[in-house]
């Protein structure tokens, strides 16, 4: 989850609705929430750097209505 995930869902253009916020985390299902979840991006990325991997890029997915690019 990003600024933008968050906006795109707050719109209504995501197919993954991350709303139901947990400890650490959001799902789109309350009922059952390993079926989705979404964490945080800027503290995954303090994880990676604070290890010993590295982030080399990041493809971001067209689940929250975002535009990407594909193939």
């Amino acid at each position: 989850m990003n600024a933008d995930s968050i906006v795109l869902i707050k719109d209504g253009r995501s197919n993954l609705n991350f709303t139901h916020e947990l400890k650490g985390c959001w799902t789109a299902y309350p009922d059952n929430p390993e079926a989705g979840l979404a964490f945080d991006e800027t503290a995954i990325r303090s994880l990676y750097q604070a290890g010993p991997m590295k982030i080399e890029g990041v493809n971001y997915g067209g689940w929250c209505g975002r535009a990407c690019a594909t193939g």
